[in-house]
Parts: C-alpha cells; structure tokens; sequence
C-alpha cells in the first residue's frame, strides 16, 4: 500500500496478514520527521518493494498474484503472473480490459 506501516500494519494483523508492504518513514529519536526512507510504495516505487518482498518469501513476481483498485499500481500489474483488477475506476477498467486482466465486481 502506499500508507505508511502506522496505518498498514494494524489494519494487516488485524486480517492475519504476515507481510505488509508499504511507504517507510523516517524517524529520530522517538519523532517522525516528515522524510521517507526511499521511494514512496506507490507506481514505480511499489514494484521495488514488492520483489524485495518476493526475494524475501521466495517468490518470484513474475509468479506472483496482485490485486489493486488503483490506477496507481498499473506498473506492478505488468510485472506480476496473475494480475487483478477490483472495482477498477473507468481508466483502469479500460486499461485491464485492453490487457485482457480479470476485473473483478467485489
């Protein structure tokens, strides 16, 4: 997600979900500053964080499934084996249909 883990991580425990991927803030001395720690989780920046995930679990991406919502994550959908498109706005509609991705209505 392109949430910080402040808003990711509880919400992931809650759902038993072991690894949470998301925007890294910098903090010092107990204080966030306002400054990340590399890219922000989000277009581009999530697919860097997501094969450091797959590296980790031992999976590669390109065996991987993603489900998004967002326009946003188009470059990890491209990267991934198994993409899917939930309750996608008009534009990420049009894009998955012309990809020929599953949409799906949930």
């Amino acid at each position: 997600t392109a949430s910080t883990a402040y808003i990711a991580q509880p919400v992931a425990n809650f759902l038993g979900i072991t690894h949470a991927v998301c925007t890294e803030v910098e903090v010092k001395d107990g204080f966030l500053t306002g400054q990340l720690i590399g890219l922000p989780c989000y277009g581009h920046g999530k697919i860097g964080k997501a094969e450091a995930l797959a590296q980790q679990v031992g999976l590669p991406l390109a065996q991987a499934w993603f489900y998004t919502d967002s326009r946003s994550d188009v470059p990890l959908l491209e990267v991934v084996a198994r993409p899917r498109v939930v309750r996608p706005d008009p534009r990420l509609r049009l894009h998955a249909k012309r990809r020929g991705w599953p949409i799906l209505p949930w």
